[in-house]
């Protein structure tokens, strides 16, 4: 009788991986190509989706950097144009710029335009990998059980 596997399934894992790279490199691809270094890039992602300004303060801490590295940041992006900086009493809060928002649309449609193209492959890598990650941690909910959202 053959013994059950105890480690992931090596052809599994990778094809997820594979996957999962692809996305991250069509999206670094669309970032280098908007003008923007991935950190810029996050830092008006952050700024869009705040709906309002940020401090540099609350900026640094979304980014998980250090303050004096979200000045400089700041500072380089806004010498782009994507950025503004606007004084608000002692506080300097940053503001998205209409240049930075069409950066952004521009590489959420080519980050959506590649994830339609990659989401079977994507679905099948996360559904296969959670059924061996189920068959070796079995629990009480099955992951066949789990709802498909």
């Amino acid at each position: 009788m053959a013994q059950a596997s105890t480690v992931l399934n090596f052809e599994t894992s990778t094809e997820l991986l594979y996957t999962m790279r692809r996305i991250l490199r069509v999206t670094a691809i669309a970032i280098r190509a908007s003008g923007l270094t991935r950190r810029q890039y996050d830092l008006l992602l952050i700024l869009e989706k705040s709906a309002a300004s940020l401090s540099i303060g609350e900026a640094a801490q979304c980014l998980e950097i250090r303050h004096h590295s979200a000045v400089g940041l700041a500072s380089r992006t806004e010498r782009l144009g994507f950025l503004r900086r606007q004084r608000k009493g002692r506080q300097v809060v940053l503001e998205l710029t209409e240049k930075g928002l069409r950066a952004l649309q521009t590489v959420s449609q080519q980050q959506h335009d590649n994830l339609r193209d990659v989401a079977p492959a994507l679905l099948i890598g996360v559904t296969r990998t959670l059924g061996e990650i189920n068959r070796l941690y079995p629990r009480d909910v099955s992951v066949s059980r789990l709802p498909i959202i």
